[in-house]
C-alpha cells in the first residue's frame, strides 16, 4: 500500500518532469543526444529516490522501521 501510494504521490509530483518537458528539440536548441539523456537520468534518479523515501516515512508511521 505504502508503496503504491509513494508511486501515485511521485508521479504526481513529478508530472511537470514527463518526457514533453525535457525531450523536445526546441527545449534542447538541437543540443547533443548525450546532454539530453544525462538530464533526462537525472530526473528519473530524482524520482525514484522521492519515491523511496515517500515509501519508508509511509512505512515509519504506520510503525516499521528499518533494521
Amino acid at each position: 500500500q505504502c508503496r503504491r501510494e509513494a508511486a501515485q504521490e511521485t508521479m504526481r509530483l513529478f508530472a511537470d518532469w514527463r518526457p514533453f518537458a525535457f525531450d523536445g528539440d526546441a527545449f534542447w536548441n538541437y543540443r547533443s543526444a548525450p546532454a539530453r539523456r544525462a538530464v533526462q537520468r537525472s530526473n528519473e534518479f530524482s524520482q525514484i529516490q522521492a519515491e523511496q523515501m515517500l515509501a519508508v516515512t509511509c512505512m515509519r508511521n504506520k510503525g516499521y522501521a528499518i533494521a
